[in-house]
């Protein structure tokens, strides 16, 4: 049955106003929101994190390393804490929340001196709020939350879900962030003098990954006895929209590309997970229903590029 929870009138709520100030003045109208913000205070920002969270942009003011002070900049911070809101958020006090999710979704990955850490923990909090922002789309779309993995209720997939015709639907999300060793390279790059072009380096690699991803989904979709569906989130568009436009995926032999050695390394190391990756990768994607493509554009909005219906083994 569809979870029933009392929540705050997002529209009432102060994340919801528009931010019409001058741009030296973010952090202190964001101070302003959070005072009465469940969403921000409780979940995004709690009190061990919002004094260094000053701290840094205060140092840090030219630029912004966060997610919330360039989305109020944006009037788009309300689409960021609208699902905190609807899902975490009961009478203006945080429900039973799974312990990773609180962990992920606190506005902390800056913290790591470390890129590569700080990168992934910025695409955990990324991760976490793509998939809740898609559950949130669901229900605007007529669908009924039966169930969340980030409700800590025991739940092993991500959304459980009744379609508006009753059908019952299994969701796996997954957010295509930029894996360890593209980032690597992507870093070394920027920071070569030289300026070498590499964007078309990744071309393959990027769509293996999608692939890759994909299957991941269907492995934890398989025990699910109702209809399956994968989505993938990708808020760098530009480096799937060709191979995508062009068919590059056969999903019915959905295979990997030949592409470079940072593509090599990371399937090697996904082979102590998957043994059977290669082998058994079509198989275990067929026995999807659909999987879904979504484009997360900058102003934290869905856009549905692409669902391809797989013809189930």
């Amino acid at each position: 049955m569809p979870v029933a929870i009392m929540t705050l009138d997002n529209e009432k709520c102060s994340c919801q106003k528009p931010y019409n100030g001058p741009r030296d003045g973010l952090l202190k109208q964001l101070e302003a929101i959070r005072k009465d913000c469940p969403a921000i205070k409780l979940v995004f920002l709690p009190d061990d994190v919002w004094p260094d969270y000053q701290d840094w942009h205060r140092l840090r003011d030219h630029a912004f390393p966060s997610i919330l002070l360039p989305a109020l900049q944006k009037d788009c911070l309300g689409r960021v804490t609208s699902p905190i809101h609807r899902f975490f958020i009961t009478d203006e006090r945080i429900r039973s929340v799974e312990k990773l999710y609180r962990q992920d979704l606190r506005e902390r990955w800056w913290q790591y001196s470390d890129p590569l850490k700080q990168h992934r923990k910025k695409r955990a909090f990324l991760g976490r709020l793509a998939e809740l922002q898609f559950a949130e789309r669901l229900e605007q779309q007529g669908w009924s939350i039966d169930n969340l993995e980030a409700w800590d209720r025991g739940a092993k997939l991500d959304i459980e879900a009744s379609a508006p015709d009753g059908i019952s639907t299994s969701f796996e999300v997954k957010y295509l962030g930029t894996e360890d060793g593209v980032f690597r390279t992507l870093q070394e790059a920027i920071e070569d003098p030289r300026g070498i072009a590499i964007g078309q380096r990744f071309f393959q690699a990027s769509i293996n990954y999608l692939v890759f991803r994909t299957y991941e989904a269907a492995h934890q979709l398989k025990s699910s006895g109702s209809h399956r569906i994968a989505v993938i989130i990708i808020s760098d568009w530009q480096g799937f929209d060709q191979q995508l436009a062009d068919d590059w995926i056969d999903w019915n032999e959905p295979c990997f590309c030949k592409a470079d050695k940072i593509w090599e390394d990371f399937c090697i190391k996904q082979l102590n997970k998957y043994p059977d990756l290669t082998d058994d990768m079509p198989e275990k994607i067929n026995t999807l229903h659909e999987v879904w493509i979504l484009e997360w554009t900058s102003d934290f909005e869905f856009v549905l590029k692409y669902k391809k219906k797989i013809k189930t083994s």
